[in-house]
């Protein structure tokens, strides 16, 4: 059963529940209104017959009643009494008192078809007052079978009502399933749901949807990118590596040259390896809270390279990552600009942190600078050894941290490589 169809169910069976919930409470108070007008003939009747006769003392107006008491609202029900003794009638009023009718207790009551009211009189006597109820009864009936037609009649009108409007309403969610079944046919993920349709849920809906699929193509882009990268750079090393044993089984190299050569392509494989798999990682790293600048300090003194920046910095990142990107920076400056001078500084702003290599080489070419943050990206002429992911990996390393890599000329000569994150 379609989304539309229970919709329309819904909805008539809201309204129907409605309905007969409401009808219900105005059957309740319809009868409550018959038998509230019976009791209002009855208590005319008695306030006629038996007040005058108690109060004949005094205490009445020139009309016959009493002057603080307001009249009391007539009724148009007709009104049948009689006074018995016993078993013995003395007296009826009005049309003939049903002779099967028997009134047992005192007050109001309902009997039967009746509506009565019983009162004892001096000398064992008691007034039987009764109207009939048929009529009422007989209008609440007609009520009960409106209500039976009306309560699907509404709900007929409701269910359509719901059926026509829910059409623009499931139009999102209908472009969703579309969408989910041209996906899982063809597997495209480059499929999405227009955010122009639908409001609300639905439209949330639509964004969460479409932000799936941007999330799964970015695991296949990735996937692809390092199956085809891996494939491709890996192949060099290897190559390298079956060359060099091919020449130490048919005696044209040493043993120590062939595993110094297998063991300096291993290491290449490796670094590479590591590389390709920073590289495909959705961006997501755990943080901790760490000192940054006694691990700046620490890579610094490895490096042998100058260090500016405070003594403590407690901060929140990933500490193995950023090493690595510190290292990939270093190692790159000391690569591309072999004989300059190379400063690592930390520098702290508002809300920011700045990782800073500075080398006094000869910097980059505009269009190096514009491409350099690309995987396996060389620039022209460069003759140092390298893959070509170093920055690369820097730059994924930035992002992971809501952060940016910046890469600009120094000044008057040499490269300024920067990375900018958040301080928590």
């Amino acid at each position: 059963m379609s989304l539309r169809w229970r919709l329309a169910l819904l909805i008539a069976a809201l309204i129907a529940l409605a309905v007969i919930a409401q009808g219900a409470v105005g059957y309740v108070r319809f009868e409550r209104l018959g038998i509230a007008e019976a009791d209002r003939a009855l208590q005319n009747f008695l306030e006629e017959q038996i007040r005058p006769s108690r109060r004949d003392g005094g205490g009445r107006d020139g009309g016959g009643r009493t002057g603080n008491r307001p009249p009391r609202p007539k009724s148009d029900l007709v009104v049948i009494a009689r006074v018995r003794q016993n078993q013995t009638v003395l007296e009826t009023f009005g049309t003939t008192f049903p002779p099967t009718l028997e009134i047992t207790k005192l007050g109001f009551s309902t009997v039967g078809t009746w509506r009565a009211v019983a009162v004892d009189l001096p000398q064992g006597a008691r007034l039987e007052v009764i109207t009939d109820l048929t009529q009422q009864r007989q209008s609440a009936t007609n009520y009960l079978n409106t209500l039976a037609l009306t309560v699907p009649l509404f709900a007929g009108l409701g269910a359509l009502a719901a059926w026509l409007l829910s059409a623009q309403a499931v139009k999102p969610l209908e472009a969703l399933i579309v969408a989910s079944q041209r996906v899982a046919e063809s597997g495209n993920l480059a499929e999405r749901v227009p955010h122009s349709q639908g409001q609300g849920e639905l439209e949330r809906l639509s964004r969460t949807f479409n932000q799936m699929l941007e999330r799964l193509q970015g695991f296949r882009e990735r996937e692809v990118d390092f199956t085809r990268t891996a494939a491709h750079e890996l192949r060099t090393p290897l190559a390298a590596m079956q060359a060099q044993l091919d020449a130490q089984a048919n005696g044209w190299t040493s043993t120590d040259e062939a595993l110094s050569t297998a063991r300096h392509q291993v290491e290449r494989m490796t670094k590479l390896s590591e590389a390709l798999l920073l590289l495909a990682r959705e961006g997501r790293t755990e943080r901790l809270t760490f000192d940054l600048a006694a691990l700046c300090s620490q890579i610094a003194a490895k490096r042998q390279v100058e260090y500016i920046g405070s003594s403590q910095l407690l901060t929140t990142g990933n500490p193995v990552l950023l090493e690595r990107a510190l290292e990939n920076l270093l190692e790159n400056a000391s690569k591309h600009a072999p004989n300059a001078s190379i400063s690592l500084a930390l520098e702290t702003q508002a809300d920011n942190v700045l990782l800073i290599v500075t080398d006094t080489g000869n910097g980059m070419t505009p269009e190096a600078l514009a491409r350099a943050r690309e995987a396996f990206y060389r620039a022209p002429g460069t003759k140092a050894y390298g893959s070509g992911l170093g920055l690369a990996v820097v730059d994924r390393i930035a992002q992971a941290h809501g952060g940016v890599l910046h890469l600009e000329n120094a000044l008057p000569h040499g490269l300024q490589a920067s990375i900018e994150i958040p301080r928590a």
